[in-house]
Formats: C-alpha cells, sequence, structure tokens
C-alpha cells in the first residue's frame, strides 16, 4: 500500500509540473517591391504577431529563446561618385545593420548574410513580437546598394497547449488518498 500511495503522489507532482510547451517557428519576411536604394538609411519593423506569437504582454504565453534576421542587399555594379566629378571604384560600398539584438557589417562577397540575436534582442522581440531593422551605409565608406529583402524567423515555444488539469487533479487526489490510508493503517497497527 505504501509503495502504491508513494507512486501514486510521485505520478501526480510530475504531471502536475508539466504544462505542455510545444517548440514552434514563427517567421516574417518582408520582399521590398521596389527595392530600397540604400542611402539614406532605411528603417523597417519585423512582427511575428501576424504569424501567431503571442507573449505575456500580449495576452498570450508564447516565448522566444532564439532568431536569426537574413537580409539581402546587393550593390548596384555601378561606380559610386563623390564630390561631383571623383569616382570611387566599385565594391568600396558597406552596409551596417542595426537592431536591438547587436550591431552588424554586411559583407557583399557573401551570398547569405545572416545574424542571430542575443539576450537582450530576444527580451526585445518576446515583449511585442516586433524587432526594428535599421539599414544605413557604413561609417566612412561611400557608393550605394540595394535592400532587396528581410526575413525574421524566431524559435521558442508555444505554451498555449492544453495543460491536463481534471487528469492532474485527480491523481494528485488519488495519491493523498492513498497516503491518508496508510497513516490510518499505520497508526492501527
Amino acid at each position: 500500500m505504501k509503495r502504491i500511495a508513494a507512486l501514486l503522489v510521485g505520478l501526480a507532482m510530475m504531471s502536475a509540473g508539466s504544462a505542455w510547451a510545444i517548440p514552434t517557428t514563427w517567421s516574417d519576411k518582408i520582399d521590398f517591391n521596389p527595392d530600397i536604394l540604400i542611402p539614406p538609411a532605411y528603417s523597417y519593423t519585423h512582427s511575428i504577431a501576424d504569424d501567431g506569437f503571442k507573449s505575456f504582454f500580449m495576452g498570450g504565453n508564447d516565448t522566444i529563446s532564439s532568431y536569426e534576421l537574413k537580409i539581402s542587399l546587393y550593390d548596384d555594379n555601378q561606380p559610386s561618385y563623390l564630390f561631383g566629378s571623383i569616382r570611387l571604384p566599385d565594391g568600396s560600398e558597406a552596409a551596417t545593420i542595426w537592431t536591438t539584438g547587436g550591431i552588424y557589417s554586411y559583407n557583399f562577397a557573401l551570398t547569405s548574410n545572416t545574424y542571430t540575436g542575443n539576450l537582450v534582442g530576444n527580451v526585445d522581440l518576446w515583449a511585442d513580437g516586433s524587432l526594428c531593422v535599421n539599414v544605413s551605409q557604413a561609417l566612412f565608406t561611400f557608393g550605394d546598394f540595394y535592400l532587396a529583402s528581410s526575413e525574421l524567423t524566431a524559435y521558442g515555444d508555444n505554451g498555449s497547449a492544453p495543460v491536463p488539469e481534471p487528469g492532474t487533479i485527480m491523481l494528485l487526489g488519488a495519491g493523498f488518498l492513498g497516503l491518508a490510508a496508510y497513516g490510518k493503517l499505520r497508526k492501527t497497527a
């Protein structure tokens, strides 16, 4: 009897602490049409709330553990002009990506420029499901380039899965009844 009661209490404790969290991916892609010429700097906001994300502050309990930001820029392949007739060779362009999650440099020689967020960016994204991005020309560089697209992919847990409350309560109650019965048997013996 003692073992059965202990088993029931153990099962109740395990299931009481297991609110289901389902690993989930949210994404938001922006395709700029027409493409945006940089400079001047350009700012935009990604929102995964459109993809179903709901944080505690938005009436839900979804959480973010990490995210990736993929930005597609391309060079216009034209020589740049500085001060009227002075030409700079193509390839002197460089970009800086600013987000809450960090400051990144864009390498035009790479086919994919993917940036991962840090804790501050995760918290900012978790708060309201949005991430602000600013694309600008890097300091002390000249030239121009185009912003073609941007994609945010956030990874986390969808905490809105059903929790088996009735079963948990019944199991916990059965465990307590078993303990009470064991205590009564032990007292009489």
